[in-house]
């Protein structure tokens, strides 16, 4: 906790002035250069790794992983209906 107020603080600190334009990361940069297939690739690659989509992932994965019948194999027929 008092990591993330250190690091609030200190980017709070290190902003530039009112006036002043900030200065734009190299990747950001480079990010004005990229044709379509590169950006769609980057776009992917951001969107796979997003935290909020890893655990969506790891929730709707989570009934999946319970199923205990093999892939392909047909249900059983235990006379109710689950509808």
């Amino acid at each position: 906790m008092l990591l993330l107020v250190f690091l609030g603080i200190r980017q709070w600190v290190g902003r530039p002035a009112d006036d002043a334009e900030p200065k734009l990361p190299g990747w950001m940069k480079a990010v004005d250069t990229l044709n379509a297939a590169k950006a769609t690739g980057i776009g992917f690659a951001v969107s796979a790794v997003n935290p909020k989509n890893l655990a969506m992932r790891a929730t709707a994965g989570s009934p999946l992983r319970r199923v205990s019948s093999p892939v392909g194999a047909k249900p059983s027929r235990s006379g109710s209906s689950p509808c």
